[in-house]
């Protein structure tokens, strides 16, 4: 689970900035026809010894190679990998794309609902759920609702809850899940968007996911097929 506190009275919560928790290529020019070649994925990104961006592989398995190594203010550490949702142009030139902007993806690994006095489901936006190629990931992509509060206040609350797995005597399984939300009294007078992703373990192909979340239009479940 995690918790996000007020950064200042007016930027309530830093994984909904895109400010703070994106960047861009400075030197990406546009208007000349180039934005056509731009696509995103999300991606295992890594720091070169300078803690800039230099490569990723995709939740396709693409492996991407930057010609302009890009820093991130929230990617400080050098040599290392970071989830991110990864903007590149796509057109390949001496084998490497350029980049053109890389947003970190929050993320989580399941609870047990062992550890949690309550299961809080305070409701989102869920536009969309889908799995990674290689079922690593479950990602998700929300909005939540924001506000500026009066006082003081200790920010959302988020997280993935692994309710069960069921066994079927095929030796199939499926895995339930519960997405943890509270609001904390946060004001909800505008949505934000948060993208997520749930490591997942002990999920095989041809097993299915069961994912409850709660929405403003009611509880809903969403179901994933491993391929």
């Amino acid at each position: 689970m995690i918790n996000f506190r007020r950064l200042t009275p007016c930027l309530l919560l830093a994984f909904v900035l895109a400010a703070l928790w994106s960047c861009e290529s400075e030197d990406y020019e546009t208007g000349d026809g180039e934005l056509s070649h731009v696509r995103a994925d999300f991606a295992m990104a890594d720091t070169d010894g300078e803690s800039a961006f230099y490569k990723a592989e995709t939740d396709d398995g693409v492996k991407l190679t930057f010609s302009n190594p890009t820093p991130c203010k929230w990617a400080s550490v050098a040599d290392s990998t970071y989830r991110a949702l990864v903007y590149y142009n796509n057109k390949v030139e001496d084998g490497k794309v350029h980049a053109v902007g890389f947003m970190q993806v929050l993320t989580v690994s399941p609870m047990s609902p062992d550890k949690l006095k309550t299961v809080a489901t305070d409701p989102v936006i869920c536009e969309s759920v889908w799995l990674s190629k290689d079922a690593t990931f479950l990602n998700l992509g929300l909005f939540l609702k924001m506000g500026t509060p009066e006082g003081e206040y200790t920010g959302h609350n988020v997280g993935m809850v692994r309710d069960s797995v069921v066994t079927a005597p095929s030796g199939q399984c499926t895995h339930f899940f519960t997405f943890y939300h509270a609001q904390n009294d946060v004001p909800e007078y505008y949505s934000s968007r948060l993208w997520m992703s749930i490591r997942l373990s002990g999920v095989a192909a041809s097993d299915s996911i069961l994912l409850r979340i709660n929405t403003y239009e009611g509880m809903t479940e969403r179901k994933l097929c491993v391929e």
